[in-house]
């Protein structure tokens, strides 16, 4: 994640300002974790990030944080996102969305491409290669077997066809 994106994605659910050198970030409290990959984006890249609000009207960034959604699809996506235990992993130079194998839906998928998020990868919480801190699973359901699991992986459009047809 670029602090371009960062500075989009904090937007779709909030603010960014600059005042003072220092960043001001403004969003609902239950979005930290959703948020926590721009957030440390934007800590990082902290100068570049008040180089782009120095640079930018605020009609310009409204512009690039709006997509056409409306606030309502916006906040019905988060919590979708949110209630589904869907996470945002960043790794040293890739973004990808984590999603837990038997919770994936054309719902997920729909509420990712609301946000503007539905060109990452996206990887199964319960596989193989995810770090442990993302493994914590605070929703309910199974995790699918790992043989429904490498089937899923198969069909990277509709992966919950694959599922069905354990």
């Amino acid at each position: 994640m670029n602090v371009a994106e960062a500075l989009s994605l904090i937007g779709l659910v909030g603010a960014v300002e600059s005042s003072g050198g220092k960043l001001r970030l403004k969003f609902p409290e239950r979005e930290y974790l959703a948020l926590q990959p721009a957030i440390d984006t934007l800590r990082i890249g902290k100068a570049e990030a008040l180089t782009q609000l120095a640079g930018s009207t605020k009609e310009q960034l409204a512009a690039a944080a709006s997509t056409t959604s409306t606030q309502t699809e916006i906040d019905l996506a988060v919590r979708t996102l949110n209630a589904s235990g869907v996470r945002i992993l960043q790794s040293k130079n890739q973004t990808t969305i984590g999603v837990w194998s038997d919770l994936d839906s054309p719902e997920i998928r729909a509420a990712l491409r609301t946000l503007g998020m539905d060109h990452l990868q996206v990887s199964y919480l319960d596989g193989a290669g995810i770090p442990l801190r993302y493994k914590v699973r605070q929703v309910g359901g199974e995790p699918v077997a790992m043989s429904v699991l490498a089937r899923m992986k198969m069909h990277s459009t509709e992966p919950w066809k694959a599922r069905r047809r354990r």
